[in-house]
């Protein structure tokens, strides 16, 4: 790693959503002087960090090698606790539901064997005493995922976002990146407002990464996606009452979630899987109807016949999805000056502390300590797919 002095570094961050906000945070700590460009006003709901919670899952079944990220994520969302006063990170566990042929059940079991993790396996009696809205049959595994929980997520992005301002960040909102290219010995990058000059960019576009990254060759798939309200007031499944965040892996190989109540809007439940793929984002439908509502619904009366089937609100959000699932965080091939972190594909949203401190270590320090080597961009051949698996 190159050690660079980074108080006299001007830096752009493109995107203001949950990895940009928290880019911006970490840079501004570390001396740099940061601009962030937003093309909405912040806090819009267009992209991927909007719908009031996230899950937060540590017995990993996506791949092991995120456990080492997950465990320091917990330290930073704590650490941004105490620094904003603000509470964000809901640490009650979580119930992750399956069956054994699966991908959801042997990925949770892989990955606590591996590091040794908390987990609580239930035995059907004791899952369905303690969790009686869900159907958990004989031939279904619970185990519930101690160390998991919930973020607020407009709260994260709003409190990154403050926290870097306070530490002299800029912030400039309703300002869309147009165009950036190498201009020698700084960068320049031009907005619908005007034209400027930076010694390193940070993209954390989302959904809109193949408008500013196309030369990389690594097609970034915007999802629409909906998210769903039930139980509106019903104090049962309200945080405290003993209902939890839970994943369910269905029979026919959909990922059913949802968490508990924070507000006064309900229950929040939709489908991880499914969506509808769309060649852009600024083309994806923003309305979401009562035709979105049948495939969560369905799900909910198999797999949770306890909880209300009954839809009171939904609103559409975007998965933007990596060839792979996995997240590309790297440095530009052909400009070390400029680092991305691309393709969260709709389980990024826990990692964002880290991947904001890896995005200031990449572009002040030309390199990080965080080993986050598995989901760099070597993974892809010059096609854009994918060498090997991870």
């Amino acid at each position: 790693m190159v050690l660079i002095m980074t108080r006299s570094l001007k830096c752009a961050v493109i995107g203001a959503g949950a990895a940009g906000s928290a880019a911006a945070y970490h840079l501004a700590r570390s001396g740099a002087r940061v601009c962030v460009f937003e093309q909405y006003p912040l806090l819009h709901d267009r992209g991927s960090s909007h719908g009031s919670t996230r899950l937060f899952r540590v017995a990993y079944f996506e791949d092991p090698h995120y456990v080492p990220l997950l465990r320091r994520c917990i330290e930073m969302w704590r650490d941004l606790e105490l620094t904003s006063g603000e509470r964000l990170f809901f640490q009650i566990g979580a119930l992750q539901v399956g069956h054994g042929d699966g991908v959801l059940i042997p990925g949770v079991l892989r990955t606590a064997k591996e590091y040794d993790l908390p987990i609580e396996k239930l035995t059907e009696h004791r899952a369905k005493e303690r969790f009686p809205w869900f159907n958990l049959d004989k031939n279904t595994s619970a185990i519930v995922d101690c160390e998991a929980g919930f973020i607020l997520a407009e709260s994260a992005v709003r409190t990154h976002l403050e926290a870097a301002r306070s530490l002299g960040a800029q912030i400039c909102a309703e300002e869309r990146v147009v165009n950036w290219c190498d201009s020698g010995k700084t960068l320049s990058l031009e907005t619908d407002k005007d034209k400027y000059q930076f010694d390193r960019i940070i993209f954390t576009p989302g959904a809109w990464a193949n408008r500013y990254l196309a030369e990389l060759g690594i097609n970034i798939q915007p999802v629409r996606k909906t998210v769903h309200w039930i139980a509106q007031g019903d104090e049962r499944f309200r945080v405290g009452a003993g209902f939890i965040p839970f994943v369910i892996e269905t029979k026919d190989s959909e990922i059913l979630y949802g968490f508990p109540a924070t507000d006064d809007a309900g229950v929040k439940i939709a489908l991880h899987t499914g969506g509808e793929n769309s060649d852009t984002p600024d083309n994806v439908n923003r309305i979401a109807s009562i035709r979105d509502d049948e495939p969560v619904i369905n799900a909910l009366n198999t797999y949770a016949p306890g909880l209300p089937s009954i839809i009171q609100r939904r609103k559409t959000c975007l998965y933007e999805m990596s060839p792979d699932g996995h997240f590309i965080i790297d440095k530009h091939p052909d400009d070390n000056r400029v680092v991305f972190a691309l393709g969260l594909s709709g389980h990024g949203f826990k990692f964002t502390p880290l991947i904001g401190a890896v995005m200031a270590d990449l572009a002040l320090k030309g390199g990080t300590l965080s080993p986050i080597g598995f989901l760099n961009l070597n993974r892809f051949n010059a096609s854009g797919d994918i060498k090997a698996l991870l």
